[in-house]
């Protein structure tokens, strides 16, 4: 687990060494300016994708310290809600629990005692912090712990947990060019996330923490008809930060967007009724790379719990719904092979009858 400080504010410090396995404790610059900055472009870019400014932090560079090469990083937060609410979501626990193996719930508890505890050491009594400042600052923890163990686990098995690159492609390019420059570093023989002298990642498997990332033109868009049980809805127009979520006739998971304007006329109409389950008909343009469906937009929603919105449009009235620069062509096959996820929803805290709102972290 992350080692968890104090710092003059007071407000934890989620301390992670990036170490070394080197013969000398010698390391290039390059190598050291490199390999930190991915990391906390890794992190960085977690933020910015899936969370967004709801999360505010600092990372600091603490002090060499003895036993070995460690290039030592930590993190500071001041505004907290934001880590709730990511590691509420299905994106968010499935991440945590693909990269680490633990719940969202499971690193909370850990993490949030650990936090009680230092505080209490602290003071010299019962710690003052409120059962929400505690989910909070643990919340930050996990989103550290679980970006740790992004690094440590090999691309295959990332992905066999449902974290895939075009969820979190700019993690996996940071993490890509972290390895790339251990690995152009011949004295780098090994690296860990830890303090002791084991070395989880040796130099002879840098190539399986490495993924591939598609190009841009190795992208198409297909456009087909999609027909989805809504298990979680989203009525806001305009957030940019969470998606639709449904069922397809597999009974896949699937997450997509709705982009046609006459669709949302009528929900500001009251037009449409929703229920329990809803079920959504659509014409929906689909990006997909190999066997992967990575982006959905329903662009012409043709019914809602079968009550009829709309006729069917032309192939090419569809292209020019696309997004821009888009390179599209028509498909009909089976797109949701792969679209079953084991990511879940797990938002069992310290404290489940503290309803109170996120709270500023410190000063």
């Amino acid at each position: 687990m992350v080692t968890v400080l104090i710092d003059d504010y007071p407000r934890p410090v989620y301390r992670l060494p990036i170490h070394f396995d080197m013969e000398t404790h010698v390391l290039s610059l390059d190598t050291f300016i490199a390999t930190t900055r991915e990391f906390e472009n890794s992190f960085e870019s977690l933020v910015q994708e899936h969370i967004g400014p709801d999360l505010q932090f600092k990372t600091l560079v603490l002090p060499p310290e003895e036993g070995g090469f460690k290039a030592v990083l930590a993190w500071t937060f001041t505004v907290a809600g934001g880590a709730i609410a990511f590691l509420e979501t299905d994106v968010g626990s499935g991440f945590v629990e693909g990269s680490t193996g633990k719940t969202p719930s499971e690193w909370t508890k850990e993490i949030g005692a650990e936090v009680r505890s230092i505080y209490e050491d602290v003071s010299g009594g019962p710690s003052v912090l409120s059962a929400q400042n505690i989910k909070g600052f643990a919340a930050c923890g996990v989103l550290v712990e679980a970006t740790k163990g992004f690094f440590e686990k090999p691309t295959s098995e990332l992905i066999e947990a449902g974290i895939e690159p075009s969820f979190f492609p700019e993690m996996f390019a940071a993490k890509n060019s972290f390895y790339k420059t251990c690995e152009e570093d011949a004295s780098v023989l090994g690296v860990g996330f830890n303090d002791t002298h084991e070395f989880p990642v040796p130099r002879e498997f840098f190539q399986t923490r490495i993924a591939h990332l598609p190009r841009d033109d190795e992208s198409v868009w297909l456009v087909q008809v999609v027909e989805y049980v809504v298990t979680s809805p989203n009525w806001d127009r305009y957030d940019r930060k969470r998606q639709w979520k449904g069922r397809d006739g597999n009974g896949n998971v699937v997450f997509f967007t709705i982009s046609d304007n006459s669709f949302w006329i009528k929900i500001e109409q009251d037009e449409l009724v929703s229920s329990h389950l809803d079920k959504i008909v659509a014409q929906a343009a689909i990006r997909r790379s190999g066997a992967r469906s990575h982006e959905i937009i329903l662009l012409n929603v043709l019914s809602y719990n079968d009550v009829h919105l709309s006729d069917a449009l032309g192939e090419n009235e569809l292209m020019e719904l696309l997004p821009e620069n888009a390179a599209p062509r028509t498909g009909t096959e089976d797109l949701f092979e792969r679209q079953s996820s084991p990511w879940f929803h797990d938002a069992d805290w310290i404290d489940e009858d503290d309803e109170e709102p996120p709270l500023l972290l410190g000063p």
